[in-house]
């Protein structure tokens, strides 16, 4: 939000925010909220939803994705998964041909039919895969700066801790 709309508009919105929430210790706590009606609806990954959902809980995922929010309407955002490599690592040629597989189409074919349902990064396997299975259909992602982001955290970290105590 920092990065999106800056500190003063960002640190408005939290104050006004904070005084309506309740803060979980995690993700999949915001779900078992949500089931045990504590709290109507609330922010957390989706595959804290699908675990939810496995379980045979009644929790549904909501996207933002409309522009009459104040702090919203940019869409989910997306994190893609991330691999490395450790410097000097002990067998660096298999390091690299597992980080080249966990980054080809193949594993992000096989990591969108696992229980978290990672939607891939490419776009065209993206919708292939959500032409097959309605389930992997997402709105539009988010469009942000990631060096923005970082650049925000800074700032953001110092707003959590000070709005919301954390």
């Amino acid at each position: 939000l920092v990065a999106l709309h800056g500190e003063p508009a960002t640190t408005a919105w939290l104050e006004q925010f904070a005084k309506r929430v309740r803060v979980y210790e995690g993700n999949s706590a915001v779900v078992q909220g949500i089931v045990n009606a504590e709290i109507d609806l609330g922010w957390t990954d989706t595959d804290d939803v699908w675990a939810g959902q496995a379980n045979g809980w009644q929790v549904e995922a909501a996207f933002d994705s409309t522009d009459d929010l104040p702090m919203g309407g940019r869409g989910p955002i997306v994190m893609p998964c991330t691999v490395g490599i450790i410097r000097n690592a002990p067998q660096p040629a298999e390091a690299q041909r597992l980080a080249s597989f966990l980054l080809s189409a193949d594993a992000e074919r096989l990591m969108s039919q696992t229980e978290s349902r990672n939607v891939p990064v490419r776009p065209a396997l993206a919708e292939e895969l959500a032409n097959s299975d309605p389930r992997l259909a997402f709105p539009p992602a988010a469009k942000l700066n990631w060096n923005a982001v970082f650049e925000a955290m800074p700032a953001a970290d110092t707003l959590l801790a000070r709005i919301f105590k954390v």
